[in-house]
């Protein structure tokens, strides 16, 4: 496994959730908004399945950080709006981490080709 591979391997995903729509009194901070932290260390972000499996533990995360967010008004579109942003960020995270994986894995791979007159 090459450095770089292990460096992304050792990566974590951090999935902050703010609730856009709170009230500039009860708006907290990026500082202050609920965080998890999402291991993604023993998974292999290079295979499909395994992908879908952090994005599986995303997707958990995503409502736990935001289990506390409060509707008063008995619709749960600040709940929901938290969720998609936790959501969105943790996947925005993910996919980076693919990137870097599938280039990782793909460096020192070469194709070389040698073309003659004929």
């Amino acid at each position: 496994m090459t450095s770089i591979f292990c460096a992304i391997a050792r990566s974590t995903i951090l999935a902050a959730a703010m609730v856009a729509t709170a009230q500039p009194a009860l708006a907290q901070s990026e500082d202050q908004a609920p965080r998890v932290e999402i291991d993604v260390q023993r998974i292999d972000l290079t295979a499909a399945d395994q992908v879908g499996l952090a994005r599986h533990r995303i997707n958990a995360a995503a409502r736990a950080v935001c289990a506390d967010v409060v509707d008063v008004d008995g619709f749960s579109m600040r709940k929901s709006a938290c969720i998609l942003a936790a959501r969105a960020e943790g996947n925005r995270q993910l996919d980076r981490l693919v990137q870097q994986s599938l280039a990782a894995r793909s460096s020192g791979q070469a194709i070389l080709l040698a073309g003659k007159a004929p």
